[in-house]
């Protein structure tokens, strides 16, 4: 603002200039002031404040003007109180309250339970706003529709809906139909490693799978005096006592069916699957999502094993187990060629054997779990696994095994990202 004013005197005219700079630090209407400024403007129309008179006539309105501002009450101190009683300002409006927080159902698989879950939701648990968390334990080996009836009345129970339910293996197929029963409930789907068309090991009777398991194990471990005694001793008594009982459970009795739950996991394309054919043929109008895991395929039953009973990324997990299942079969392919050399035809005959024996296991597994499929996770192949008309699918290249997807970090990471990108689950 520039106050300008002239004086005349002695034939020597002086032009006088004031600026003010004002700065606006709250704004508040006041009608009481309003109405004063109006009233002087009216009552002076010629006015201006350019004219040093109306600074000399009219002190004060000047001064009212100058502290109010042209259209309300304006402050100029840290410390003054735009309607005149000195003090604060009033404090600022609290902020709004946070969104709720998801609900959310952790469903496990076949032979799971409560503890599949325990790792990943420790980790997502701080990232995201859950609110009811629930991580059932359900019937682990009964029929898929059994599950989900088990999983509706336990979300039902808790009184509340609009659940996210994030399923591993058979469990994304138990949430996919209890999602279809009671959209209400769970209102959106998420599986990973999930067999939506059936898996190829489930054709399989437990009887030929267990003695296939049990020939794979003898002809590694053929000649071992311990488990210690070479690498190859090694990886077969790992490969017996982690993966032979845990892949024995997939199968079944010919006569009296010990594990029900493979019935609902019989491939459509070769087998008759009335559960599998009406889940996927039914209408599903919640949001809909699936992780698929793809690790390399050489050597993912040793994978398998590990993850099985350790974590991923442990030593005796399935990353390592797979490396070391590498480093030695690289190890006795060069045991043959030295031999070769120096012409030592026992050492050459050992060599060629354990490495002939692993060949056998690493073959026998794929025609187990993945015989035409270019894909799998070490027991669901990859075509199965990729969610019929979900909104998308994510595919982890590179992953850890079907044992493993529950605690592996590569899975969190794209769990996380579906819950920002598709379900919106609110981070604190």
């Amino acid at each position: 603002m520039v106050a300008v004013g002239e004086v005349a005197g002695g034939g020597v005219r002086v032009r006088n200039e004031r600026r003010t700079r004002l700065r606006n630090l709250h704004w508040n209407v006041n009608e009481a002031k309003n109405r004063a400024r109006s009233a002087l403007r009216h009552s002076e129309p010629t006015s201006s404040l350019r004219d040093s008179a109306v600074v000399a006539d009219h002190p004060a309105p000047l001064l009212g003007l100058l502290s109010a501002g042209p259209l309300g009450a304006q402050c100029y101190e840290e410390t003054c109180d735009p309607e005149g009683g000195g003090g604060n300002p009033p404090p600022p409006p609290p902020p709004p309250p946070p969104p709720p927080g998801r609900n959310i159902v952790f469903q496990h698989g076949l032979n799971g339970g409560s503890g599949t879950w325990g790792r990943m939701y420790n980790w997502l648990a701080p990232q995201f706003r859950f609110g009811r968390v629930l991580l059932p334990s359900l019937s682990p080996k009964a029929r898929a529709q059994q599950v989900s009836d088990e999983l509706v009345a336990t979300v039902a129970g808790t009184g509340q809906t609009g659940f996210l339910a994030v399923g591993h293996s058979m469990g994304g197929l138990v949430s996919r139909r209890a999602a279809q029963q009671r959209p209400d409930l769970p209102r959106a789907g998420h599986g990973r490693g999930t067999p939506h068309l059936g898996a190829m090991l489930a054709l399989l009777p437990r009887r030929t799978l267990e003695a296939l398991l049990d020939q794979m194990w003898r002809d590694l471990y053929y000649g071992c005096p311990s488990s210690s005694a070479d690498p190859g001793c090694f990886l077969a008594a790992v490969l017996y006592w982690y993966a032979t009982a845990a892949v024995a459970d997939w199968g079944q009795e010919q006569i009296s069916p010990q594990v029900p739950a493979v019935q609902d996991l019989l491939p459509v394309q070769f087998a008759s699957n009335p559960f599998l054919s009406n889940l996927n043929a039914a209408t599903e109008s919640f949001t809909r999502v699936g992780v698929q895991t793809y690790p390399r395929k050489r050597w993912v039953a040793f994978r398998y094993a590990g993850d099985n009973w350790h974590n991923p990324e442990e030593a005796w997990g399935g990353r390592k187990l797979a490396a070391y299942a590498g480093y030695a079969y690289g190890g006795f392919r060069f045991c043959q060629i030295i031999a070769a050399l120096v012409g030592n035809a026992n050492k050459f005959y050992w060599c060629t054997y354990v490495v002939d024996a692993m060949d056998f296991v690493d073959t026998s597994w794929d025609w187990m779990t993945a015989p035409n499929d270019a894909l799998t996770d070490g027991i669901v192949q990859g075509s199965s696994q990729v969610y019929p008309r979900a909104l998308f699918n994510y595919g982890i290249f590179g992953g850890d095994s079907h044992a493993g997807q529950p605690k592996s970090d590569r899975t969190r990471d794209r769990i996380a990202q579906a819950f920002d990108e598709w379900f919106h689950v609110p981070r604190p």
